[in-house]
């Protein structure tokens, strides 16, 4: 189970690291390589909020997934969800 969620939270990294600053990518993924995978996904939802990062649906549902299988608070993914779409919608 756990390899399962360090693989989950690396892939949404991957997915997003072009929409954050490098910096941000490498603090996510040191904290991946400490195993502190629920830090790692907080501060991914964080970043993502504030740098308004356009979100897909299926984007938004993979985060709301992985945040929900390790009990990550509602209130650190819900927000995401007014980035669906980008600044167009």
């Amino acid at each position: 189970m756990v390899n399962h969620i360090e693989n989950e939270v690396a892939r949404l990294l991957d997915i997003f690291h072009d929409r954050l600053r490098q910096s941000d990518v490498d603090s996510i993924r040191n904290l991946l390589e400490h195993a502190e995978w629920g830090i790692a996904l907080e501060d991914l939802c964080a970043q993502l909020f504030e740098y308004d990062a356009s979100l897909t649906e299926k984007e938004f549902e993979d985060v709301r997934g992985v945040c929900e299988s390790i009990g990550i608070d509602r209130s650190d993914w819900e927000p995401l969800r007014d980035l669906i779409g980008g600044r167009d919608r």
